[in-house]
């Protein structure tokens, strides 16, 4: 198996890929041994795996094959501290100390073991290129996924605006059409107005007429004498 880039990221089904091993497995991995891991391996969301990290939880992997348990993985992966000097070599430490600084002039230093007191020491841990980089990359992650959805946003609205236009002229072609109906129905209602002039001009007439013909068989019938 190739060794892993410790730049390059991987997410949880590649390494588990990388593994060997189920996504359950890797999971269950990333919980107990979440402190010998990077911020991102363990990050609520991203679960980005670095080189450094598979390279780690191949050992665990190993490790565990061996029968060793998870506190004693934990352990070994943990960096070891110094071991502090036995409490007489203190002693005799502060001692040389305080005779150097006698022989010099200089004011005796306390000796912060013989007055009870502990001594702690502070670790900075620089940030270096290699613990920005997976940041950096889920960072640039998260702004393409921005980009690409303002761009889905704009296309869609221009989709909308399509269709908007679509709309308007569809209402400019029925409002042209309902001014073309409305004449129709008006020429339709004169013509129908003028047939019913011409009807009731046509009867009458046949009533005049059948007027005239009754007049005219009166004067028949007395000029016949019935």
């Amino acid at each position: 198996m190739s060794t892993p880039p410790d730049s390059q990221l991987y997410t949880a089904a590649a390494a588990a890929d990388q593994l060997q091993v189920s996504p359950d497995t890797l999971r269950r991995w990333t919980k107990e041994f979440a402190a010998q891991l990077s911020a991102t391996a363990v990050g609520a969301g991203y679960y980005r795996y670095s080189g450094a990290d598979i390279k780690r939880l191949q050992i665990v992997r190993d490790l565990l094959s061996a029968g060793k348990t998870a506190n004693e993985i934990a352990r070994q992966l943990s960096p070891h501290e110094p071991e502090a000097p036995p409490a007489d070599d203190q002693h005799q430490a502060a001692d040389k100390m305080a005779a150097t600084a006698n022989d010099n002039g200089a004011e005796p230093l306390s000796d912060p073991v013989r007055q009870g007191g502990s001594q702690s020491s502070v670790v900075l841990q620089g940030t270096d290129a290699a613990a920005r980089e997976p940041a950096m990359v889920v960072l640039r992650e998260v702004l393409t996924g921005f980009g690409a959805g303002q761009e889905a946003i704009l296309n869609s609205q221009q989709v909308n605006r399509n269709l908007m236009g679509v709309v308007i002229q569809d209402n400019f072609n029925l409002k042209e059409e309902n001014a073309r109906l409305r004449d129709r129905m008006l020429k339709l209602e004169q013509d129908l107005n003028e047939l019913r002039r011409m009807q009731a001009e046509q009867r009458q007439f046949l009533e005049m007429r059948m007027r005239q013909v009754e007049q005219k068989k009166d004067w028949f019938s007395r000029l016949l004498g019935f």
